[in-house]
């Protein structure tokens, strides 16, 4: 909405530059046509009337120049105006896009948990028999029970004895 209103106070602002200028272009052409005018009615002749008219011609050219270069310059302002106008309206549209909420949407569907493995079971093996003993196989390391019995034998001659 702002961008319609800013286009069209920049259209209003041109059309009144352009209303100007065709003024203006008017009162340059009654004020030479005046001009010529009096020159005439002053009866001047010859070169000098010449020259007055010559002068006064080159005056009007030379407005009606500026006059030319001036509307030139109210275009090429209100192009401008107007491609800023875009422009901000182009990086408004951008920053309410950019604030807009998404659409919500429906979530893919939580899947089926996994199923484990079942477990293989091994069948435990069955004991082996164990080898045999060998004798003296303890490397001649005194056996607890056999120290202490022996110990309690010699504790008990020696009170008897």
């Amino acid at each position: 909405m702002a961008a319609a209103v800013a286009f069209e106070s920049e259209q209003r602002r041109h059309q009144d530059v352009l209303i100007g200028q065709a003024f203006q272009h008017q009162d340059l052409t009654v004020q030479s046509l005046q001009e010529a005018g009096e020159v005439q009615a002053n009866l001047a002749s010859g070169r000098s009337s010449r020259k007055v008219m010559q002068s006064t011609l080159a005056e009007y050219g030379r407005n009606l120049a500026v006059m030319e270069e001036s509307l030139t310059s109210a275009k090429k302002q209100n192009i401008a105006n107007v491609k800023g106008i875009w422009r901000d309206k182009y990086g408004a549209d951008l920053s309410a896009e950019a604030q807009r909420m998404l659409r919500p949407t429906q979530t893919p569907k939580i899947p089926a948990p996994l199923k484990p493995p079942k477990p293989k079971y091994q069948k435990p093996n069955k004991p082996l028999k164990p080898p045999k003993p060998i004798k003296g196989a303890g490397g001649g390391s005194v056996n607890t029970i056999n120290a202490i019995g022996d110990a309690m034998g010699t504790v008990s001659s020696i009170f008897a004895g």
